[in-house]
């Protein structure tokens, strides 16, 4: 539940409960009021009989008594009857008729408890019966309806112009917290927060304000973080380039005077005559040789890759193509979508050396049957996937260097990469996530 409804929620749970008090109140009061009104009735109708009666200066006749009851015709709280010594009714008022009937249920609620006024009336010594005085609640309840239902209509304008108001300031205050929830998402997926504008509540304000400061602080971070990744990054470079031309100048010369030592061994005589010998020097020839093919291939990784020049899209067919006519019975499929050519020279860099170590780990370790490289330039990303369907890890079988030299060539380029199993556990998959364009 957002912010908002619950904001709207509280103050309407309190404005209804303030509503039903006030309605209590009304009640209560009402209650009293009839009862107070109909009793001070009851004394005054039972006054004015009495007065009536004595302003006869005779003895009171039928007619008197009809008269005096009629007196009450259109009264508003009570009611008069004249009942005889026999108990016959003689003569009954008609009291006013309220303009608008209150429920039954509420006439209950307010309708008080008070007994009849019952005064006798005599001629002399002969009894003429009782005029009875009964209350009379409708009219004064049918008053206090009315009074409830104008209070409770100026109620429900009140609340409709309330909720009105309530809602736009209640949306005027969480705006600044969806900027705020906004800000710190794209925080979260790597994009720039920005500075959001400092509105609201001092409270809000000052969250907003340490937010933009720590998005300013991040930011800054960043963009020295990018310093550095770079400056490793060649440090990187030029580490290789170093340790390839040591290999190459020292381990490459020895290598081949070995091999020249062992062909002139096997050309001795006494070499010859012994078959024993002769096939031990030519299966240390062959490992020999095997030796110089492994450092050739580790001089071409150390070294940075010439070819990008015509392109990461030309560059990736080559490579395929090379481990193609090595691995016949392997399917290398290449996938290219967008203008992947156009990607900074650090990420190309970072994806040929990519692929071709997830190759060398595939064909090596995996021994796929499919191989499948997809590259995209995507909006501002370049999205690389190496994808076969070989064999999975065994239980304990560690990664090796080739998965860690992987991440570090993501990293520096200023990406990310992800090396997992495929589905069902079958074959592997290398993610690469790479910035399309130089960053500054």
């Amino acid at each position: 539940m957002s912010l908002r409804v619950r904001l709207m929620l509280s103050i309407f749970a309190v404005m209804i409960a303030t509503m039903g008090l006030s309605v209590v109140s009304v009640v209560w009061n009402g209650r009293h009021q009839v009862h107070t009104e109909l009793a001070a009735a009851l004394e005054v109708g039972g006054e004015s009989i009495r007065g009536g009666a004595a302003m006869t200066g005779r003895a009171l006749l039928p007619v008197d008594v009809a008269s005096l009851v009629a007196t009450f015709d259109g009264a508003r709280d009570v009611q008069a009857a004249w009942h005889d010594a026999s108990g016959r009714v003689r003569g009954v008022s008609s009291p006013a008729v309220p303009g608008y009937a209150a429920p039954g249920w509420f006439a209950g609620l307010l309708a008080p408890r008070l007994a009849d006024l019952l005064i006798a009336v005599a001629a002399g010594p002969v009894s003429l019966g009782v005029i009875d005085l009964r209350p009379v609640a409708a009219n004064e309840v049918s008053e206090v309806w009315a009074d409830l239902l104008q209070d409770m209509l100026f109620a429900v304008v009140f609340f409709l112009v309330s909720a009105i108001f309530i809602f736009s300031a209640a949306g005027r205050l969480v705006a600044p917290v969806n900027s705020l929830a906004g800000a710190i998402a794209n925080l979260r997926h790597g994009r720039d927060g920005g500075q959001i504008a400092v509105i609201g509540p001092r409270e809000l304000r000052r969250l907003i304000g340490e937010f933009n400061a720590l998005a300013a602080e991040l930011s800054a971070s960043e963009a020295q973080n990018r310093v550095l990744e770079d400056q490793l990054a060649r440090l990187q470079e030029e580490e290789r380039a170093e340790l390839s031309r040591n290999l190459h100048d020292e381990v490459g010369p020895l290598l081949f005077l070995a091999k020249i030592d062992i062909l002139a061994l096997a050309r001795r005589d006494e070499i010859k005559g012994n078959p024993a010998l002769s096939d031990a020097i030519a299966a240390a020839s062959g490992t020999l040789g095997a030796v110089q093919m492994s450092l050739r291939e580790v001089l071409n990784r150390l070294r940075p890759y010439e070819g990008l020049e015509m392109g990461i899209g030309r560059a990736l067919k080559l490579l395929l193509a090379q481990w193609q006519a090595r691995f016949a019975e392997i399917k290398f499929e290449l996938r290219l979508r967008g203008e992947v050519d156009a990607i900074g020279e650090r990420s190309q860099d970072a994806i040929h050396r990519i692929v071709q170590e997830a190759l060398s780990n595939a064909v090596r370790h995996a021994r796929p049957r499919e191989v499948t490289v997809s590259l995209c330039a995507c909006e501002d990303l370049a999205e690389l996937s190496v994808i076969d369907d070989g064999r999975a890890m065994a239980r304990g079988e560690r990664a090796g260097m080739g998965m860690q030299t992987m991440r570090e060539r993501a990293a520096g380029a200023g990406g990310t990469l992800v090396v997992e199993q495929g589905d069902d556990g079958q074959g592997w998959r290398v993610r690469a996530r790479l910035p399309l364009f130089e960053t500054p």
